[in-house]
Protein backbone atom coordinates (compact mmCIF):
# COMPACT_ATOMS: atom_id res chain seq x y z
CA UNK A 1 0.00 0.00 0.00
CA UNK A 2 1.52 3.44 -1.06
CA UNK A 3 2.00 5.68 1.64
CA UNK A 4 -0.93 8.15 -0.15
CA UNK A 5 -3.27 5.45 0.80
CA UNK A 6 -2.45 4.70 4.47
CA UNK A 7 -2.57 8.04 5.41
CA UNK A 8 -6.15 8.10 3.77
CA UNK A 9 -7.39 4.89 5.24
CA UNK A 10 -6.22 6.63 8.74
CA UNK A 11 -7.58 9.51 7.82
CA UNK A 12 -11.08 7.96 6.90
CA UNK A 13 -11.05 5.55 10.02
CA UNK A 14 -10.07 8.67 12.20
CA UNK A 15 -12.86 10.67 11.32
CA UNK A 16 -15.30 7.63 11.59
CA UNK A 17 -14.19 6.92 14.96
CA UNK A 18 -13.27 9.90 16.92
CA UNK A 19 -15.40 12.88 14.88
CA UNK A 20 -18.64 10.66 13.48
CA UNK A 21 -17.78 11.50 9.88
CA UNK A 22 -19.08 8.38 7.80
CA UNK A 23 -16.93 8.70 4.25
CA UNK A 24 -18.87 8.91 1.12
CA UNK A 25 -18.39 8.67 -2.51
CA UNK A 26 -16.80 10.93 -4.33
CA UNK A 27 -19.70 12.99 -5.93
CA UNK A 28 -19.39 13.54 -9.73
CA UNK A 29 -18.68 17.19 -9.85
CA UNK A 30 -17.41 18.73 -6.60
CA UNK A 31 -15.89 22.60 -5.64
CA UNK A 32 -12.56 22.73 -4.58
CA UNK A 33 -13.08 25.49 -1.82
CA UNK A 34 -10.76 25.37 0.74
CA UNK A 35 -11.18 27.09 3.83
CA UNK A 36 -8.61 25.74 6.30
CA UNK A 37 -5.22 24.29 6.32
CA UNK A 38 -3.44 22.11 8.75
CA UNK A 39 -0.27 20.79 8.59
CA UNK A 40 2.59 19.26 9.78
CA UNK A 41 6.35 18.64 9.05
CA UNK A 42 8.86 16.06 10.53
CA UNK A 43 12.63 15.40 8.66
CA UNK A 44 11.42 12.82 6.75
CA UNK A 45 7.37 13.91 5.47
CA UNK A 46 5.14 16.75 4.86
CA UNK A 47 1.26 16.27 5.41
CA UNK A 48 -1.04 18.84 4.85
CA UNK A 49 -4.76 18.66 4.74
CA UNK A 50 -7.07 21.08 3.13
CA UNK A 51 -10.66 21.28 4.74
CA UNK A 52 -14.27 23.54 4.02
CA UNK A 53 -15.86 25.46 6.32
CA UNK A 54 -18.47 23.68 6.55
CA UNK A 55 -16.32 20.46 7.22
CA UNK A 56 -14.08 21.69 9.40
CA UNK A 57 -16.89 23.32 11.61
CA UNK A 58 -18.79 20.28 11.58
CA UNK A 59 -15.54 18.45 12.52
CA UNK A 60 -14.88 21.07 15.59
CA UNK A 61 -18.83 20.55 17.02
CA UNK A 62 -18.84 16.95 16.98
CA UNK A 63 -15.12 17.04 18.53
CA UNK A 64 -16.59 19.49 21.42
CA UNK A 65 -19.77 18.16 21.61
CA UNK A 66 -21.30 21.62 21.54
CA UNK A 67 -22.29 24.23 18.89
CA UNK A 68 -21.12 27.47 20.51
CA UNK A 69 -17.42 27.43 19.30
CA UNK A 70 -15.01 29.96 17.61
CA UNK A 71 -12.17 30.20 14.81
CA UNK A 72 -9.54 29.56 17.14
CA UNK A 73 -11.75 26.08 18.37
CA UNK A 74 -11.56 25.51 15.08
CA UNK A 75 -7.97 25.63 14.16
CA UNK A 76 -6.78 24.11 17.61
CA UNK A 77 -9.18 21.13 16.56
CA UNK A 78 -7.90 20.53 13.47
CA UNK A 79 -4.45 20.76 14.78
CA UNK A 80 -5.57 17.78 17.31
CA UNK A 81 -6.74 16.19 14.17
CA UNK A 82 -3.52 15.88 12.01
CA UNK A 83 -1.57 15.22 15.88
CA UNK A 84 -3.49 11.55 15.51
CA UNK A 85 -3.35 10.97 12.22
CA UNK A 86 0.22 11.77 12.12
CA UNK A 87 0.93 9.49 15.03
CA UNK A 88 -0.78 6.61 13.78
CA UNK A 89 1.19 7.17 10.59
CA UNK A 90 4.39 7.21 11.90
CA UNK A 91 3.73 4.02 13.92
CA UNK A 92 3.07 2.42 10.34
CA UNK A 93 4.71 4.07 7.71
CA UNK A 94 8.13 5.01 9.99
CA UNK A 95 8.10 2.52 12.96
CA UNK A 96 11.97 3.27 14.15
CA UNK A 97 10.84 7.09 14.28
CA UNK A 98 11.66 8.46 17.37
CA UNK A 99 7.99 9.19 18.00
CA UNK A 100 8.11 12.91 18.90
CA UNK A 101 5.82 14.74 16.54
CA UNK A 102 6.54 18.19 15.75
CA UNK A 103 4.17 20.46 16.20
CA UNK A 104 1.37 21.34 13.79
CA UNK A 105 0.10 24.16 12.53
CA UNK A 106 -3.21 25.50 11.49
CA UNK A 107 -4.04 28.58 9.34
CA UNK A 108 -7.07 29.93 7.12
CA UNK A 109 -5.64 28.51 3.94
CA UNK A 110 -4.68 30.74 0.72
CA UNK A 111 -4.93 28.10 -2.10
CA UNK A 112 -3.69 30.98 -4.37
CA UNK A 113 -0.06 30.55 -2.93
CA UNK A 114 -0.34 27.04 -2.76
CA UNK A 115 2.00 24.71 -5.11
CA UNK A 116 1.13 21.22 -5.15
CA UNK A 117 2.45 19.58 -7.76
CA UNK A 118 5.40 18.57 -5.51
CA UNK A 119 2.94 16.74 -3.63
CA UNK A 120 1.02 13.25 -3.66
CA UNK A 121 -3.10 14.31 -3.32
CA UNK A 122 -6.10 12.26 -3.01
CA UNK A 123 -9.26 13.20 -1.49
CA UNK A 124 -12.37 12.24 0.77
CA UNK A 125 -15.90 13.06 1.01
CA UNK A 126 -18.11 13.94 3.71
CA UNK A 127 -21.92 16.02 2.90
CA UNK A 128 -20.29 16.10 -0.45
CA UNK A 129 -17.57 18.49 0.88
CA UNK A 130 -14.13 17.56 0.34
CA UNK A 131 -10.98 16.91 2.22
CA UNK A 132 -7.81 17.40 0.06
CA UNK A 133 -4.96 14.87 1.37
CA UNK A 134 -1.33 16.38 0.21
CA UNK A 135 1.72 14.33 0.91
CA UNK A 136 5.41 14.45 0.07
CA UNK A 137 8.14 13.00 1.47
CA UNK A 138 11.08 14.73 2.20
CA UNK A 139 14.74 13.55 1.48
Amino acid sequence: MTKIQTLKDLISNILKKMFFLNEETAPDKFMETFFYSTEITDNNFHILLLFSDKLACEITENFLGFEDYDQEDVLDCLQEVVNMITGNFIGICFPEHDKLLPFPTSSICDTSTLSVEEYESDYLFYHLQPLKILYKEIK
